[in-house]
């Protein structure tokens, strides 16, 4: 079934003022002027539409480690898809590095995503035609970069699979192949990582060590996870955003660790999205 956004909806607006620092710098937000709630509608041939996200107003940091936690069709994907420029808003917008990305056109939002986010799936996305190694080079390809020999063994050694640059995906485990995944992102050194059910297809050994190693990672960057697993987010996460119907009903803020504070590579405030 296609769809298709429907982008009548106007971004509302409040009043207030603050500054706040950029990855580019420091930037004035006139809040009057900038920070309205905004949402995801879809529209299907025929039928009424679908909103997936409504009333919803983020401001997300550059380093630390967020769980967005939800039933079923409360918007976890769709969030993440706005966060990673898989989608567009059907209302308001969102910013990152200061930079609006309303006005994004499709070349816009494939730098976006090949510079800037890293995406970690739930059944790997592993070419079997590939080993490892091209595997991961892929990622530097598809940014416009050398696939680098040395930068590919770092970000394997990075998930403790130095080992492995050769293996095929039939040789590997569950585990092993959802680390490939992760190096596979990090390696051209996002600012953030996006995590759709990373442990979805895996046991809890190896589920646990998954989050372990994100929760590491989250050091120096945004690694935000969308999960069914609650203790989880309760063990790892520095922030749990909760979605019901479209909406955010709990911002929880767990650990105030030094993960989520400032991190000494990239300043706070990443991310601020105003997705009604």
């Amino acid at each position: 079934m296609q769809y298709f956004v429907d982008s009548a909806a106007l971004c509302r607006f409040h009043q207030g003022r603050s500054t706040s620092k950029s990855l580019l710098g420091r930037i004035e937000e006139d809040h009057h002027d900038r920070t309205g709630k905004a949402g995801k509608i879809y529209t299907r041939k025929e039928e009424e539409p679908v909103t997936a996200l409504s009333d919803i107003s983020l401001s997300l940091p550059s380093a630390g480690l967020i769980f967005i936690l939800g039933k079923s069709g409360s918007g976890k994907t769709t969030l993440l898809n706005l966060l990673g420029g898989l989608d567009s808003l059907s209302s308001g917008e969102m910013l990152f590095e200061g930079k609006s990305l309303r006005g994004f056109k499709p070349a816009d939002y494939d730098v976006y995503r090949s510079s800037k986010v890293g995406f970690v799936f739930q059944d790997y996305s592993l070419l079997p035609q590939l080993d490892v190694a091209a595997n991961i080079g892929i990622s530097l390809e598809l940014a416009g970069l050398d696939a680098d020999p040395k930068r590919i063994e770092k970000a394997l050694a990075s998930v403790d699979l130095q080992h492995c640059t050769h293996a095929w995906g039939n040789e590997l485990s569950g585990g092993q192949k959802q680390r490939v995944a992760i190096a596979r992102a990090l390696v051209k050194d996002p600012e953030v990582i996006l995590a759709d059910e990373p442990t979805g297809a895996l046991d809890q050994e190896n589920g646990t060590a998954v989050f372990q190693l994100l929760k590491r990672l989250s050091a120096d960057r945004l690694v935000v996870i969308v999960s069914h697993d609650e203790e989880a987010a309760k063990t790892y996460a520095d922030r749990i955003i909760t979605l019901r119907d479209g909406k955010v009903v709990n911002g929880q803020e767990l650990h105030p660790s030094p993960l989520f504070r400032q991190s000494p590579f990239r300043p706070p405030a990443a991310i601020r999205a105003s997705f009604p």
